[in-house]
């Protein structure tokens, strides 16, 4: 299964492709096997691709000088010989929450069992430097949502990270550790035994090649997928500055809710948490009842479903009168009936739906070519 990645793990590592160029070669030319056969000319015609990226295609070398295909097939090895996933962003595996925005990565690696498109998620993350209130406050929260059955997704650091990781472990929830490095480098090293219990109910995720090692640079990044792959942040317990408040950043910029845990008024390892209620950046955290309300959960309800085999849904044939439509998704296209471009920020608004699940609907029309996706964050309806 892995193998037929080949092509695609090869164009990631192509000197100077990154995400957003590899998404608008596959766009130009349907496949990396058939960007990788495309002459010189016709590959400077893609935006974005000049004379330099072009040759850097056509050489098919990474920044090191090293061939690109053989890159792949040391990657190819490791994952089938240690049970490791390719989750293409095409493919139905890929975590459609973090499809819908444009940095995410055209590939992850994944190691484990867990549903990365469960219906609820929530991101747990804090200080490194975690008191025994915040750990103890982390493992409360995880306990409350056992009722939910919610997918905990955390960074596998020391600390809050940790104390969520291992909580989830215990409550027989999944649980996903989003790693800054390769799945061969389990960072930090004590998590070891923490990650093989990990595997059966939940799993370790990176964008990164099996061999990386961790790096200070690769953590911000790392801290986006925490951010995107939520329905709701919780700040357990933070300084003013640090990884914590990078993902809480990127959440704000993906209009994911965060919930801020308050502590003593004086208490350093929560000053962030304080800052950020203050700042009218995060609600405050107080009971299960605040993550309900903030991720929009209603009880015993699913508010959406993902496509079960997306692959598989037919295109439409039929005029939007004739489509079965859920009531959330009919409010959709009645805007769009009046206005065929829509910001998604427009969509939230008039509709008083939640960002989750308005971007869920569109992911889903997307892939049943019901809309196309334009620059910023913008959608055009495609059916007569």
């Amino acid at each position: 299964m892995s193998a037929s990645f080949i092509n695609e793990i090869a164009l990631t590592q192509v000197t100077g492709i990154g995400n957003v160029l590899f998404k608008q070669l596959i766009s130009y030319f349907g496949s990396a096997d058939a960007v990788f056969k495309t002459p010189k000319g016709k590959l400077q015609k893609v935006p974005g691709i000049g004379e330099k990226l072009a040759q850097n295609l056509l050489e098919r070398k990474n920044p090191e000088g090293e061939d690109v295909f053989k890159i792949a097939a040391r990657q190819i090895e490791y994952l089938d010989k240690n049970a490791g996933q390719v989750l293409y962003y095409t493919a139905p595996n890929y975590p459609q929450r973090l499809k819908v925005f444009s940095d995410a990565p055209v590939i992850l690696y994944f190691q484990g069992s867990a549903d990365l498109n469960n219906t609820k998620t929530v991101g747990i993350v804090g200080t490194r430097n975690a008191t025994d209130y915040g750990k103890k406050v982390a493992e409360q929260i995880v306990s409350q949502l056992q009722k939910h059955q919610a997918l905990i997704v955390s960074g596998l650091a020391l600390g809050i990270d940790g104390a969520a990781h291992k909580a989830a472990v215990q409550a027989a929830l999944p649980t996903v550790g989003v790693m800054a490095c390769g799945l061969k480098h389990i960072y930090p090293f004590q998590h070891q035994k923490l990650v093989q219990q990990m595997m059966l109910q939940g799993g370790i995720l990176t964008e990164y090649l099996a061999d990386v090692k961790p790096d200070a640079m690769r953590f911000p990044e790392r801290n986006r997928v925490i951010a995107a792959l939520s329905d709701v942040v919780i700040v357990a317990e933070t300084a003013k500055q640090g990884g914590t408040m990078i993902t809480v950043e990127y959440a704000i910029d993906y209009h994911k809710p965060v919930l801020a845990v308050p502590n003593q008024i004086n208490a350093k390892t929560s000053e962030g948490c304080h800052e950020l209620i203050r700042q009218n950046k995060a609600q405050i955290y107080t009971s299960l009842q605040d993550i309900e309300e903030a991720a929009n959960w209603v009880q015993g309800q699913v508010l959406y479903n993902f496509p079960k085999n997306i692959e598989s849904m037919p295109l439409p044939t039929k005029s939007p009168t004739h489509i079965n439509f859920s009531a959330e998704e009919q409010q959709i296209v009645d805007l769009f009936a009046k206005q065929t471009e829509l910001h998604i920020d427009e969509i939230t608004w008039k509709t008083q739906l939640t960002i989750n699940q308005v971007a869920m609907i569109l992911l889903d029309f997307e892939f049943r070519n019901l809309i196309k996706v334009l620059p910023g964050k913008k959608f055009k309806w495609c059916v007569a």
